[in-house]
């Protein structure tokens, strides 16, 4: 079902941007998140900016360099 979901709004006009990017650094970013020991609810993310904006707070200020290039690509992919 969710894959149904994700192929019309690739196919959408609307949807703008490469979701396909999109899609694959969120993926990215939720499992180094997860690996880090901070658990991401996809939901909130989507739905709450403040939230969002915490999460790349955190990515950021990690010792990881791959959790923070992936933070910055999804903040990029944002714009």
């Amino acid at each position: 079902m969710q894959h149904e979901v994700i192929e019309i709004q690739r196919s959408h006009p609307a949807a703008g941007g490469d979701v396909d990017a999109m899609l694959v650094a969120e993926v990215g970013f939720k499992w180094l998140m997860s690996g880090h020991g901070w658990w991401i609810d996809s939901t909130r993310l989507h739905t709450d900016s403040g939230y969002a904006a915490r999460l790349l707070q955190l990515a950021m200020a990690s010792n990881s360099a791959a959790l923070q290039e992936c933070a910055t690509r999804l903040c990029k992919l944002q714009n």
